[in-house]
């Protein structure tokens, strides 16, 4: 699927780029990006059974409000690479990686591909593994933010 990209400027080397966007009306919906920042892919959380298992296993370690965020962090975490890049909840910088990343949505550069996020691999797992390694991001995730 194809999205409109925007011009994004990186607020540390000043690099101009285009970047999809998602706006805060697409309820449920997340754009993940490449941990190299050309590759992207939509997810949406409605009738998602790595959603549900994620934030099944999160439980009550953080108020329901509060919990979206590191939920959609990890379901990036756990989608498959898209053009061989590591899917982050962030975008990125193609030149420098930083994440300081200022997007002019009225300023649309063409489109961008952005596929379906995917999580055959995880998928892949016994339940009792993907429980596991849930459990694991969000520890390392919340001792963090301590």
């Amino acid at each position: 699927m194809n999205r409109t990209a925007f011009k994004a400027t990186c607020e540390d080397c000043g690099k101009t780029f285009a970047s999809p966007f998602i706006s805060e009306f697409e309820y449920g919906s997340a754009l993940f990006y490449g941990e190299h920042g050309t590759a992207f892919a939509m997810f949406s959380a409605f009738d998602n059974r790595v959603f549900e298992l994620l934030r099944d296993v999160l439980g009550d370690r953080m108020p329901p409000l509060e919990s979206g965020d590191l939920i959609f962090d990890a379901c990036a975490h756990f989608a498959d690479p898209v053009d061989g890049q590591r899917l982050s909840n962030h975008l990125a910088c193609p030149r420098c990686r930083s994440t300081a990343i200022r997007i002019r949505d009225s300023e649309p550069m063409g489109a961008v591909a952005a596929p379906e996020a995917t999580f055959l691999g995880f998928e892949a797992l016994p339940e009792t593994e993907r429980r596991g390694l849930a459990g694991e991001y969000f520890d390392t995730r919340l001792a963090g933010n301590r």
